[in-house]
């Protein structure tokens, strides 16, 4: 493999050695997954990339184990530096006029506004009334996606469902919910007394398999379909033909109107831990700190009512 002269480095190449520093963080590729929210091909793939466009190896990896090459060495502790130069230049031009102004990036979970809570909406309230200059980018979407947002710098601030502790982010708690198996009102189940119906008896009807659904063994279910966020999986549930997994505060609208109802919620149900997460490298950021500050100001504020 030829060595190759880099004259400037791309978005993709950036993204490309965030990835390599995240296995290399993580002594292999498998460690890394998790974090990177890639599987081990993908995350193969990307280094053989990188690997290309360098002209040379970066990491033994195979039944050996992984190890960085001299080269890999290198670029590893070279690219740390300069990502330390990086979060250093936006600290120093976001902190010139602390009146103050800049961009801030949040990715939110999808559906989260149905939440009866508005923790998050009372947070960009008190952002945007104390600081007005502040530009506010807002995308919404699966969990499953946030945390590579956040890993590769996509977006500053991610409001996420927590599938595991990942000594990569700092969590802060935001709510504590309970996922149901819901059933249309209109499905064949309650046709007869469901009462009667066994836990596996339910488990065979046809399910939707959610991908935000992490503590559910999808081996004991009869899937049918899957899904990848909580609209998609009430759509196929008010089909009549389908069971899906939905947070309560989500399902809540369908079963308050009677078109949603949940099968066996004393058995059938799993804990949901909603929090926000931001990279700890990136916890003294000028923009990212006014959040955190806003956000934990609200949380302050609702402890005198949870104790009155």
């Amino acid at each position: 493999m030829a060595k190759k002269t880099i004259n400037h480095l791309s978005h993709s190449e950036l993204r490309l050695l965030n990835i390599f520093k995240v296995v290399a963080e993580n002594n292999g590729i498998t460690s890394a997954q998790e974090i990177l929210s890639k599987n081990k091909a993908t995350i193969s793939i990307a280094l053989s990339d990188l690997e290309t466009r360098l002209g040379f190896s970066l990491c033994q990896r195979g039944r050996a184990g992984f190890k960085l090459t001299p080269e890999g060495e290198v670029v590893f502790r070279s690219y740390l530096s300069l990502h330390d130069s990086i979060i250093n230049f936006t600290n120093a031009v976001n902190s010139i006029d602390e009146s103050t102004h800049g961009s801030l990036s949040i990715y939110i979970d999808d559906n989260f506004i149905n939440h009866q809570k508005m923790r998050i909406t009372d947070t960009l309230k008190k952002l945007s009334q104390k600081f007005p200059n502040i530009n506010i980018y807002l995308a919404m979407g699966c969990s499953t996606k946030a945390k590579e947002k956040l890993v590769n710098d996509e977006v500053d601030i991610t409001v996420m469902q927590k599938t595991s502790m990942d000594t990569g982010l700092i969590y802060t708690e935001l709510y504590k919910e309970k996922e149901y198996l819901y059933a249309s009102s209109h499905h064949h189940i309650f046709r007869r007394s469901h009462i009667d119906l066994s836990t596996a008896e339910i488990m065979q009807l046809p399910t939707v398999q959610s991908s935000y659904s992490y503590c559910v063994n999808w081996d004991k279910y009869n899937t049918k379909a899957t899904t990848d966020d909580k609209e998609a999986t009430a759509f196929l549930i008010l089909t009549d033909e389908f069971t899906g997994f939905l947070p309560s505060f989500y399902a809540k609208q369908w079963v308050d109107a009677g078109r949603m109802k949940a099968l066996k919620p004393q058995e059938l149900n799993n804990s949901i831990d909603y929090c926000v997460a931001v990279k700890p490298s990136r916890t003294n950021e000028l923009l990212i700190k006014i959040w955190l500050d806003c956000f934990n100001s609200i949380i302050e504020q609702e402890q005198p009512c949870l104790l009155s």
